[in-house]
């Protein structure tokens, strides 16, 4: 048998197709292959423990275990020892339930641009450590969905538009997690691919696109990662709720793959009792119960849910709260830790491995600072703290760099700063910056003094009093009384330090019964006029603004005041939008140096949960600040924080571009690192940009209404821009460096069950830098499969001149398709071509053979 190995030039022709047969065992792929898990391990003294409880529960008390106590928390059965598990949003850190501040760490889709799963891994890592020193014992997360559609409102919070590349990214941050003894939960299965009537739109989508493109990523995740719980979605799939989806839960979770764990709906997710608990639903969240409580009793009476379905559920809850360690008095065996210089290195490293270099003409970046004596700083995202999407991922930062901030730290003072930020990019006011605040006219501390009061008002002594710098809470209080919805009153007061001269606008989310203050005049009051809250519809805010002339320099008392939303959890948002410059001043800031870095992209409002984006475009005026500084300033270098594709119509006009995501706490160091060359970007592209809206996949089918077509089918991402023969702005895997690389000698040989593949990588430049070599295999064209689809990739450091072998073995299973008329994986006989390069439109060594039937 012989196999033919061809090698491309570095500008990536096509994959070179001239091969003979290769023998397979067969041209069909068992069902053992790929459909069905393997047995699970389980601790038979835990199940025997287990069964034991579940012998001496009694009814309600199973009951009891199948929704949350309270908003994070499930039930405790103290009779039996079974204490109660405590949980945390993710996944860019622990989202506490009373929103306290935590660490704020690189988001899903800045970690998949690493294209390292370690660096995953050691953010995950870090992240259970911070939550056993909250005390929680479940972080949501993975966020795994495709981002099918780019202008996906929780994009950010999700890897790529590859299943392949979400997979291997997901293990290892699930891995990392799983390490300190913590528990996941991989959310949102499955197809919650868009925001837009989330709760009630139906995917239709095919199987082969379900089983190709959107399970593969959960699936790994539970073969490899050991999850214990798992999150459904809050939209229909092929016309059943997720939260009911016998298909879903029962068929694929359960048996298929063989997961022995719970789970759990997303909060509010589910509409019904015995079609839940019987589709395979364990765990109603939040509580108190809706669904699953006395509504669960009465179906069992009534003989619609069985006994045994019901100890079903109760076991997989008993393995998780086993897992926690909350069946015994035993403690986790790795020690927490909090904002550790170790975690602040975890995510700085991170956020510098995720930054993506996709343009740099005449090497504009890095800056040459024997050359550079002054460096305009400009646009809305330059100083302040774009470091995360908006939503329940949303983390109080206990630490936020912003740009400005890491350059400042990083330049020395020979190097002057010309700052303007030109335009404002914000929907709506963002979270009010604690930089401008404080508890006394004489500090500078970001911070206001608090009190709470447990009478319903601010008569006497606050029962709790302490330094705040969080202006959005949820659900707190509890620490100070057992009725926080009925009487306890919040207010925080000092001093507001106005950055510059102009009209502020304040902002209150929450549901009417705050008061905001300036030098004692209410500015936002309870009959304030009110309209409907721009983000978390599940909360029912009320929004309420007040507009304020204000002198830069010249403080003013501030308070805000909070009564009790009778039957009603407490929650606010404070916001604040400063005054915006003007391009004009920009265009000068920019002529008046020696090089221009503009920041401009999504802002912490214009990408969140609930909500898609209106469109792919930069919000407001951002483009016309690009197309007017880089007119001033050709050395410009546009950087660009958000958590998806972007049109960028002036990107031929722009020497250098960098893709900076949302990098988390560390965001401005990180940036600093690329700009200034003290790190070599290795980043790559998680999606495909689009050079127009409508050349993406979905523009013919979102957003559909209530009835989603998945008209793509399973050309998602990538896939589809090559099977039309679309010309990207920057294709999917793109990643410049500060050095080159060259593939050659690409081989493939049988090996075992399987192929293996090898091929060379070398550094052809002058620094030592990262590549990532990237596999992309083309199945027959008899299967109707994508032109071309990732497999494997490797992320390898190179010095200048070093080179280095890669391997890289497949699989029958890497061969298949879904064959949706016998329903089950096929391996078609035909030609097979491989392409390794650094991105899906840069392959620079290829190779094919051929798998022939069985003789």
């Amino acid at each position: 048998m012989t196999i033919k190995n061809t090698q491309l030039s570095r500008r990536g022709l096509l994959l070179a197709s001239a091969a003979v047969a290769v023998c397979a065992a067969s041209s069909r792929v068992s069902a053992a292959t790929r459909a069905l898990a393997p047995a699970p391990t389980l601790d038979p003294r835990e199940e025997a423990h287990i069964e034991a409880l579940i012998a001496r529960m009694t009814i309600p008390e199973k009951v009891s275990m199948l929704s949350g106590a309270n908003r994070f928390s499930t039930a405790a059965v103290e009779r039996l020892g079974i204490r109660s598990m405590r949980m945390a949003d993710g996944p860019n850190g622990v989202r506490t339930d009373d929103t306290t501040p935590a660490s704020v760490f690189p988001a899903s889709i800045a970690l998949a641009a690493t294209w390292n799963p370690e660096a995953a891994a050691r953010v995950g890592r870090a992240i259970g450590e911070e939550a056993i020193v909250k005390d929680y014992q479940v972080v949501f997360g993975p966020a795994m969905n495709i981002q099918r559609v780019p202008v996906g409102g929780r994009n950010f919070e999700y890897f790529s538009e590859d299943p392949h590349l979400t997979g291997e990214m997901a293990v290892g941050w699930t891995k990392g997690v799983r390490s300190t003894g913590r528990l996941v939960s991989p959310k949102h299965f499955a197809a919650n691919n868009q925001e837009y009537e989330r709760r009630s739109m139906n995917a239709n989508v095919s199987e082969r696109a379900l089983r190709e493109i959107y399970l593969p990523a959960f699936r790994e995740v539970v073969d490899r990662g050991d999850p214990v719980m798992f999150m459904s979605a809050y939209n229909k799939v092929n016309g059943t709720f997720a939260s009911e989806n016998s298909w879903l839960l029962r068929k694929v979770l359960k048996e298929e793959w063989g997961f022995t764990g719970a789970v759990m709906s997303d909060f509010g997710a589910v509409h019904s009792t015995a079609p839940a608990i019987n589709g395979g639903l364990d765990l109603e969240m939040p509580g108190p119960p809706v669904q699953l409580g006395p509504k669960l009793i009465a179906a069992i009476s009534a003989g619609e849910v069985t006994v045994a379905t019901l100890d079903d559920a109760v076991r997989r809850m008993l393995r998780a709260v086993s897992r926690a360690g909350k069946l015994d008095a035993g403690k986790s065996r790795v020690r927490g830790s909090f904002d550790t210089p170790q975690h602040r290195a975890a995510s700085r490293a991170a956020a510098t491995e995720a930054i993506t270099l996709v343009r740099n003409e005449d090497n504009v970046l890095p800056l040459d600072l024997a050359r550079v004596r002054s460096i305009a700083v400009i646009g809305p995202n330059a100083d302040v703290r774009v470091i995360q999407g908006g939503g329940s991922s949303e983390v109080n930062p206990i630490r936020a760099v912003t740009a400005l901030d890491g350059l400042r730290a990083a330049l020395p003072s020979s190097v002057a700063l010309n700052v303007a930020d030109g335009v404002d990019n914000n929907r709506y006011p963002p979270i009010a910056d604690p930089r401008h605040f404080s508890t006394t006219a004489q500090s500078r501390d970001g911070k206001l003094q608090t009190g709470f009061w447990v009478h319903g008002g601010f008569e006497g002594s606050p029962v709790k009093s302490f330094a705040d710098d969080v202006f959005m809470k949820f659900r707190f209080g509890d620490e100070v009384t057992v009725r926080p919805a009925d009487n306890l009153a919040v207010r925080s007061e000092g001093w507001f330090w106005p950055p510059r001269d102009g009209e502020y606008e304040f902002q209150l989310l929450d549901l009417g019964t705050s008061t905001v203050l300036l030098d004692g005049k209410p500015i936002i009051t309870p009959q304030s006029a009110a309209g409907p809250a721009p983000v978390f519809d599940m909360l029912k805010w009320k929004a309420r603004s007040a507009k304020v002339t204000l002198q830069a320099g010249k403080p003013c008392r501030f308070a805000f005041e909070m009564l009790p939303a009778h039957g009603k959890a407490p929650a606010y948002r404070l916001g604040m939008r400063l005054p915006t410059g003007t391009i004009e001043q920009a265009v000068t800031a920019a002529r008046e140096s020696d090089v221009a870095l503009v920041f401009v992209g999504s802002s912490n409002t214009s990408e969140s949960e609930t909500n898609d984006r209106a469109s792919l475009d930069l919000f407001g005026e951002q483009n016309a600040l690009v197309e007017a500084v880089v007119a001033a300033n050709p050395r410009t270098a546009v950087i660009l924080n958000n958590g998806g594709p972007l049109l960028m119509p002036w990107a031929d006009k722009v020497p250098a571009i960098v893709e900076a995501w949302f990098l988390g706490g560390e965001t401005g160091h990180a940036i600093a690192d690329i700009v200034l060359g003290h790190a070599n970007p290795s980043g790559k592209l998680p999606c495909t940009f689009p050079k127009r809206n409508e050349d993406n996949p979905t523009f013919a089918f979102y957003p559909g209404g209530l009835e989603a077509q998945y008209g793509e089918g399973i050309f998602v991402g990538y896939r589809w821009y090559d099977h039309k023969q679309i010309e990207p702005l920057f294709p999917f895997g793109h990643g410049l460096s500060y050095t080159t690389f060259a593939f050659d000698d690409l081989k493939v040989v049988p090996a075992g069950d399987g192929w293996k593949a090898t091929v060379l990588l070398r550094n052809t430049g002058q620094r030592t830098g990262a590549e990532v070599a990237q596999l992309y295999l083309s199945l027959p064209a008899a299967t109707g499969s994508p032109p071309r689809q990732l497999k494997r990739f490797a992320k390898v450091t190179l010095k200048p001149g070093e080179s280095r072998k890669i391997e890289f073995e497949l699989t029958n299973a890497d061969l298949s398709y879904w064959d949706e008329a016998r329903s089950g994986w096929a391996m078609a006989p035909g030609e097979y071509a491989l392409g390794v390069g650094s991105s899906s439109r840069a392959i620079g060594a290829a190779a094919s053979f051929a798998v022939a039937k069985e003789a």
